[in-house]
């Protein structure tokens, strides 16, 4: 009687899986649409963070020098030197002195969230490439500039982000 159950369960519960995958891929599209939480937002938004941004001290921030500080901060999280972020060095973000002392606490905090490797696993393989870590910030830093090659304190601390 117990095993009829289970069954019985099991089929009922794949049968959600199916009815409901569709919102929750729905709900994956629209948060790498979105690809900031409100805490990454809130902490990407700082002097502080945008003086450990400009590389050459011009008080702006150049695409390229958001893909260098980028592409460091994915090396350091890839502390297996695989090329991807799995679950672990991902959520370790937040716990790792070289990362916070390259970032903030508050930065290194928002960027370990499960909600922002969902949005950044542009391919859904639970995984993050170096790649898809550059081109998520890629798209960010565009949006930011609005069509300008620089992003200036002003338009940097203004809350010109995308929501």
């Amino acid at each position: 009687m117990k095993t009829q159950h289970r069954h019985a369960l099991g089929r009922a519960l794949a049968c959600f899986g199916l009815l409901a995958a569709p919102l929750f891929a729905g709900a994956i599209e629209n948060a790498q649409q979105a690809f900031v939480t409100d805490a990454y937002e809130k902490n990407m938004r700082t002097m502080e963070m945008m003086n450990k941004l400009d590389a050459n001290g011009d008080h702006m921030i150049s695409k390229e020098e958001g893909e260098a500080y980028f592409s460091k901060l994915f090396d350091m999280l890839d502390r297996n030197h695989d090329g991807v972020l799995d679950h672990n060095e991902w959520v370790g973000a937040a716990e790792d002195k070289e990362v916070v002392s390259l970032s903030t606490g508050g930065y290194a905090r928002a960027l370990a969230s499960m909600d922002m490797m969902v949005m950044v696993d542009t391919d859904g393989d639970h995984t993050v490439s170096k790649d898809e870590f550059i081109k998520a910030h890629e798209k960010l830093f565009n949006k930011m500039a609005g069509g300008q090659s620089v992003i200036d304190v002003q338009h940097w601390v203004s809350g010109h982000f995308p929501k």
